[in-house]
C-alpha cells in the first residue's frame, strides 16, 4: 500500500490494514454475503474490500453503537456505566425500564 518502491507504511496505513484484516477475519467464507465494505485512505487509495455476513453486520453495528455511546458520554463528562451482565437483564427489569421511559415521555420529557 505504501507504494512499489519499498516504502514503509505510515501509521495511518497500518491502522487501515489492521481494520481491514479484522474485517476479513470477522465473517466465515460460507456464502452469506450481506454487505461488502470497501476501505480507502483519505486520498482515495484502495485498501481492500470484504464481504460480511448478516450476523457479523449486526454484531459489528452493535459494538459500534457501544463505542459511540461511550465516546459521547466521555465528551459530555459522564462517567462510564458498568456494563450489565446478561443475568441482570430480566423480562421484569426490561418491562420496568419501558414503563419508566413511557412515564418520562408522557411527562413531556425530551426524546
Amino acid at each position: 500500500m505504501a507504494g512499489y518502491d519499498n516504502e514503509q507504511p505510515t501509521p495511518q496505513q497500518m491502522a487501515a490494514l489492521e481494520l481491514f484484516h479484522q474485517l476479513v477475519n470477522l465473517s466465515p467464507d460460507d456464502g452469506d454475503k450481506a454487505l461488502m465494505v470497501t476501505l480507502r485512505m483519505p486520498n482515495g487509495q484502495f485498501v481492500g474490500d470484504v464481504w460480511l455476513s448478516q450476523a457479523d453486520v449486526e454484531a459489528a453495528t452493535d459494538k459500534l453503537i457501544v463505542v459511540n455511546v461511550q465516546r459521547a458520554d466521555a465528551e459530555a463528562g459522564l462517567e462510564p456505566a458498568e456494563p450489565l451482565a446478561e443475568d441482570d437483564l430480566t423480562e421484569e427489569s426490561v418491562a420496568e425500564g419501558i414503563k419508566a421511559f413511557e412515564r418520562f415521555l408522557s411527562d413531556g420529557g425530551p426524546v
